[in-house]
């Protein structure tokens, strides 16, 4: 019989332990979901998903009770979430004016999430004639607000497609930001600078003017906080050597429901070079209209009153 300090162990411990774990395969789970990952990847791949968001998104813009937008063709892009819209017409209705606007291409581009008002927020890019428009969009359950980043336009642009205004050549820094609730427009702050200008042949106001006037220096500064009076604070036009010169101040009540229906209370002062008529033939019916107002100062001083579609000028 051997010494108990001769006696060994068949089997070492630590041998169980390492002969009982290695007969242990790796859990399946790991395998499960490295096969699961591998069935999305290649069901998104081979799924059309992306084709079936833009025929939904496409389908939602067509839809839009009281304003449908249409378009020739939309690009969806998941990496850097955004929509291209090329050729997009977006009817008078959506902004009350009597034409649609029809631009190039829009691209909306998600960017996340606005505090104020708390919301998701987009940049919109608006294309039109080879020139941009860069808007900041953000927007909640109750109102939306679109900033307009500063952006330089030609004016012929402007008052061809997005305004119903007077003609207009040159071109002007665009700056502003408004609020639109419940589809309404209830604040509103606008810039706008132009050193240029200058008003082709055209009816204004029943007045004809045959040849192209060189107004120069226009800036027009507007803005609204009750949701239905907009305060012209600042609209100056032409400068020292300009032919016409005037500064026009006071109030437009909205309709929002039909622009041209706006009354006016506006104060204007007018001043015309003093060979106005001798350079710019054919404007006899203004000269007439000007002889029944008290000029001061180098002066006339005109009340407008009435509407947008047909203002009323008295003297003050």
């Amino acid at each position: 019989m051997l010494p108990k300090d001769r006696l060994q162990p068949i089997i070492k411990e630590e041998d169980l332990h390492k002969n009982f774990y290695k007969g242990i395969k790796k859990p399946l789970p790991k395998k499960i979901f490295i096969i699961l990952s591998l069935f999305a990847v290649a069901f998104f791949i081979n799924y059309p998903f992306q084709k079936k968001l833009e025929e939904f998104v496409g389908q939602q813009l067509r839809t839009i009770p009281g304003c449908p937008i249409r378009f020739e063709n939309l690009q969806l892009e998941l990496f850097f979430p955004k929509i291209i819209l090329t050729k997009p017409e977006i009817p008078g209705s959506c902004l009350n004016r009597p034409r649609a606007i029809k631009l190039d291409e829009i691209m909306i581009i998600l960017n996340g999430v606005s505090f104020s008002p708390l919301g998701p927020t987009s940049k919109v890019v608006l294309s039109l004639d080879k020139e941009k428009i860069e808007l900041g969009q953000s927007w909640s359950l109750s109102e939306q607000v679109i900033k307009i980043y500063p952006s330089t336009l030609s004016l012929k642009t402007l008052s061809d497609n997005f305004i119903d205004m007077t003609k207009l050549l040159g071109s002007a820094q665009i700056e502003g930001e408004l609020t639109i609730q419940k589809s309404q427009l209830t604040k509103l702050d606008f810039m706008l600078n132009s050193k240029n200008i200058k008003i082709p042949p055209q009816n204004i106001m029943s007045f004809s003017l045959p040849s192209a006037l060189p107004v120069n220096h226009l800036q027009l500064k507007a803005n609204m906080h009750d949701g239905n009076s907009l305060e012209i604070t600042q609209f100056i036009i032409g400068d020292a050597k300009s032919p016409i010169r005037a500064s026009i101040s006071g109030d437009i009540k909205l309709n929002q429901r039909n622009m041209p229906l706006s009354t006016l209370d506006l104060k204007t002062e007018l001043s015309l070079a003093d060979d106005f008529f001798k350079k710019i033939p054919g404007m006899s019916l203004l000269q007439f209209f000007l002889s029944g107002f008290e000029k001061k100062d180098g002066f006339y001083n005109i009340k407008i009153k009435g509407s947008l579609a047909k203002p009323l000028p008295s003297a003050i």
